[in-house]
């Protein structure tokens, strides 16, 4: 497996990879087992979020792949964010096989949160897809409130409500070149992501597009 550190490389020896969606051991470099290969099939999706920014996502989020996403995001399961992220830039070259990009960031959050939960599940994500494109990581976003977690919220009003000014931007791209990519887990209502792209647009960035690990919604543009 591509792993970023010798760290991370020790570990690997130490505690061989497996699938994330059936738990069996699985050779260097694959990010899942046969027989996950054969039934949980990427679908690629592209999804719009505002205007013409899009979000691609290789998988629906339901059955295994939700699972396995609720264990990287609530339950340590850091080392799922290779698996994830490689899946992801396939999608990338699949669906932008020519596109040049500058560099990668994250839906950020809120000091509290992270320290409860340890770390940043999209932070990771955003690392393993920085180091396959070579391509910096940096932090051009910071969330300024501690709203309540999306998830809880059923209602896409109180959805779009709840992230309504608790991000705001670190950094100005007037000047930059390329695309960036804007990295979340999962696009559900994509509340979180239009609110986001608002916050980069006023920053100066022109192009970006977003990826995440899942799309919630059925009806996409799916094989084209």
């Amino acid at each position: 497996m591509e792993r970023g550190s010798f760290f991370d490389k020790l570990i690997s020896l130490i505690y061989p990879d497996t699938c994330p969606y059936c738990g069996k051991i699985i050779d260097s470099g694959k990010t899942k087992c046969n027989e996950c290969e054969k039934d949980i099939k990427c679908i690629f999706s592209v999804r719009k979020i505002l205007g013409e920014v899009v979000c691609v996502s290789p998988y629906r989020y339901s059955g295994r792949v939700r699972t396995a996403i609720r264990k990287f995001k609530f339950r340590r399961y850091k080392r799922y964010s290779w698996n994830f992220a490689m899946e992801i830039v396939k999608s990338i070259e699949a669906r932008f096989p020519d596109k040049k990009f500058s560099a990668v960031t994250y839906v950020p959050l809120h000091k509290y949160r992270k320290n409860d939960r340890g770390y940043n599940q999209s932070r990771l994500l955003a690392a393993e897809i920085g180091r396959k494109l070579d391509i910096p990581v940096q932090e051009f976003l910071r969330k300024i409130k501690n709203n309540s977690p999306q998830h809880r919220l059923k209602n896409l009003k109180d959805r779009v409500q709840n992230v309504k000014g608790v991000y705001e931007a670190v950094c100005r791209g007037e000047n930059r070149d390329g695309t960036v990519i804007l990295c979340d887990d999962i696009v559900t209502s994509g509340s979180t992501l239009v609110e986001c792209v608002k916050m980069l647009k006023k920053a100066g960035f022109k192009d970006i597009l977003c990826v995440t690990v899942a799309n919630t919604v059925r009806e996409v543009n799916e094989n084209k």
